[in-house]
């Protein structure tokens, strides 16, 4: 036993075996650190997003992509998009259409954009000029309100100005291949600048076939499609209101918080002046001139407004933040046990409020925000846990809502909806005698000559459209729209008004503008057509790009592992080409 100890010691000290493990464990580091060819192209596809043109296309350059696209909607809008499958769906189209265009322009070779190009578009913007130059302040105020509320920084947007401005050199390529032919502005100019003189004769719902409707008859309207009569699925919910102004009293704001507000808000508290400009040196019996200057009002000023904006959102946050406390209270404690929902209104002091029975999309009496209010009210559920909402932050008040009860959808027996049946036959008889009426004169008016009276009460609209678009006939805009595309003596289909009133109407006379009013239109017509159908143009070509790409979005194929849809994208906060 002791020489095998003996030995052992040794061997453990021999340089040459220790040698030999680090070699064994330094190669295998190596050959374990290694990728075997082709393993990164298979992590790339793994990962990808999706294919185009057979490659792969990063999760994060998607991302970008779809970053830009959400921003492009919010700065057109004002606001962010809203949530919800077909928005999500809309913005994935955009952001693979935003990918091939980016490839387009740089396989064509598109100079890319510079910083210069970015600064330079930022401070030719109207909104951030003042007086004709650019102004820093604005500009920094948009940064700080519209870009913040998008979830967006300063960075952010110059580098979705930077594709955008890319994007729009390719735009500007597609749109060069337009070609609008003379006879297409020709047209349109006419449509506009022809003198018109339509008559035409107002046929009113027949009343007294409405009347006629017996009950038997609206049974018969009933028994044709008993579905149609269907009483939607409806919730009532009950919900408590924590309403900001009774916070206010307790709420508090210092001196430094009132500056920072008015350093902040500066756009807000201005005021125009004005001021006496004098007369040009030299210039004899020339009067002063006033002009208009935006002057800061000082802070001493507005010291009161400001206080009172901020504990009005010291209240409202107050507010907020006992209705949250008021929602974790419903939440299972760890023994499994929670307060029901009049159970926390008691404790919060709270009085509880039930709306409905309300149907998805109908008003809620008595509320503020009522969208919000009927749109988390359906997104309830049945289980414990899913009955109560998180707070609905309103106008002037914090809201959390309870589910009371669901009511499914129902076709009602014809008794319970005889009055709504017996008045849906009354509006149909009187369509149905409204426009037989209306087509027998027109019927009659076919067989007689352009010229010959209507035989009823007619009235006349004379003019152009550019000259009738201020018209105060209500029907202009319906006779016009019909009227462009007839000859003088053409009668038009029937028309139906914005009130229900059908319309009989004939071009009477339609005369040619003179020469000099068509020139001075062309020019404005062709520029109009060619804007209209560039933006057409980018839509299909944009199509046409992810076609021939042969686009794979691995986001519409199935987990075939799992069986599961893909993994969802993230919703990410993202100035439109309009800008530019």
């Amino acid at each position: 036993m002791a020489m095998l100890i003996s030995k052992f010691h040794r061997l453990i000290q021999s340089r040459l075996l220790w040698g030999a493990f680090l070699v064994i464990i330094v190669f295998s580091f190596v050959i374990w650190g290694t990728k075997m060819p082709g393993s990164s192209r298979r992590d790339r596809e793994e990962r990808a997003e999706g294919l185009f043109n057979g490659k792969p296309v990063s999760p994060e350059e998607f991302r970008q992509a779809y970053f830009n696209s959400r921003l492009a909607v919010g700065l057109m809008t004002g606001r962010p998009p809203m949530p919800g499958a077909e928005t999500e769906k809309a913005l994935r189209k955009a952001a693979w259409q935003r990918i091939a265009e980016v490839y387009k322009a740089q396989e064509l070779g598109l100079p890319r954009t510079t910083d210069a190009e970015v600064i330079a578009t930022i401070q030719h913007q109207p909104i951030f000029q003042a007086e004709g130059r650019f102004d820093e302040r604005r500009f920094a105020t948009f940064v700080r309100n519209g870009l913040a509320e998008l979830g967006v920084n300063e960075v952010q947007f110059e580098d979705y100005l930077r594709e955008e401005m890319l994007l729009e050199k390719l735009r500007l390529v597609v749109a060069s291949t337009l070609l609008i032919p003379p006879s297409d502005a020709q047209t349109t100019v006419a449509s506009v600048s022809d003198q018109f003189r339509v008559e035409y004769a107002v046929i009113a719902p027949d009343t007294n076939a409405g009347a006629r409707v017996t009950i038997k008859e609206a049974q018969a309207l009933y028994n044709r499609d008993p579905k149609t009569f269907t009483v939607p699925e409806k919730v009532r919910v009950q919900y408590v209101e924590f309403p900001f102004s009774n916070y206010v009293a307790s709420a508090t704001a210092s001196a430094d918080e009132a500056l920072n507000y008015y350093n902040e808000h500066m756009d807000r508290f201005t005021r125009m002046v004005s001021i006496t400009n004098p007369p040009p040196f030299g210039a004899t019996n020339a009067a002063p001139t006033i002009s208009q200057r935006s002057d800061q009002i000082p802070f001493e000023q507005v010291t009161n407004t400001i206080y009172a904006a901020l504990k009005n959102a010291a209240a409202r946050t107050h507010a907020e933040d006992v209705a949250s406390e008021f929602v974790g209270s419903l939440s299972p404690d760890r023994h499994g046990k929670a307060l029901t929902f009049a159970q926390a209104a008691a404790k919060y002091g709270q009085a509880v409020h039930v709306a409905g029975p309300f149907a998805d999309g109908e008003p809620v009496a008595g509320l503020e925000d009522v969208t919000a209010f009927n749109r988390t009210a359906f997104a309830l559920g049945t289980n414990t846990d899913e009955r109560f909402s998180d707070v609905i932050k309103g106008p002037t008040s914090a809201l959390v809502l309870h589910l009371d009860a669901r009511l499914p959808a129902r076709v009602p027996p014809f008794a319970e909806v005889a009055p709504r049946a017996l008045e849906e036959a009354r509006t149909e008889a009187k369509a149905a005698a409204q426009e037989a009426k209306a087509n027998q004169l027109r019927a009659a008016l076919l067989k007689a000559s352009p010229t010959q009276p209507f035989g009823v009460t007619t009235m006349t609209l004379t003019g152009t459209v550019l000259a009738l678009r201020s018209s105060t006939n209500e029907y202009a805009e319906t006779l016009l729209r019909a009227a462009t595309t007839r000859n003088a003596g053409e009668l038009c289909e029937v028309l139906r008004a914005y009130d229900g009133n059908l319309l009989v109407a004939r071009v009477a006379e339609r005369k040619r503008a003179e020469a000099a009013t068509i020139n001075s239109l062309l020019p404005q017509v062709q520029a109009s057509l060619q804007h209209q159908r560039a933006r057409a143009l980018d839509e299909t070509y944009a199509a046409y790009l992810l076609k021939a790409a042969k686009l794979e979005d691995r986001r519409d194929k199935p987990n075939e592992e799992a069986g599961t849809p893909a993994r969802a994208m993230p919703p990410r906060n993202a100035v439109p080409a309009d800008v530019l």
